[in-house]
């Protein structure tokens, strides 16, 4: 894929948040580490570019944890991979080759530029409100639950 391991987990995150939160309560990312087999070092520094982006909010003490700052209706895809890759995401070549574009092409450009702005309409229209309302809320590690094909 395109987007980096962190890109990954920041989105995992949230898809936990929205299945396991209510908006009303704050989640430990001790516990939310070891179900999405991310290591916590790793999910508290996704957390932190989150909450200072506006997506999360955390609060400290025995009940503390992060939560949703706003209602899924109002987060898109691309209000979750922004903070984490930095802008022009959807600018950037294929091959690692800086800009390329129709001037100065590199050897993929003419096939991947359609799908790269179809997955730009896709980050910048979808919002994790209607993701969670059309698809189901499957797993979200890859570890397999034992006895549980469905996973």
């Amino acid at each position: 894929m395109f987007l980096s391991k962190t890109s990954e987990y920041a989105i995992r995150l949230i898809f936990y948040l929205l299945k396991e939160g209510d908006n009303c309560h704050y989640i430990r990312l001790r516990k939310i580490a070891p179900e999405l087999g991310v290591s916590f070092y790793q999910l508290t520094k996704v957390a932190q570019k989150l909450i200072q982006a506006g997506i999360l909010e955390s609060y400290t003490g025995p009940n503390g944890g992060v939560t949703l700052k706003q209602n899924s209706d109002g987060i898109r895809l691309i209000d979750i991979v922004a903070p984490i890759e930095g802008g022009g995401l959807f600018d950037k070549c294929m091959l690692g080759l800086g800009e390329c574009g129709d001037g100065d092409p590199c050897p993929v450009h003419e096939y991947w530029e359609d799908t790269m702005l179809r997955l730009k309409r896709l980050f910048n229209e979808i919002t994790l409100e209607e993701m969670r309302e059309h698809y189901p809320m499957g797993r979200l590690s890859q570890k397999q639950k034992k006895g549980n094909l469905n996973d």
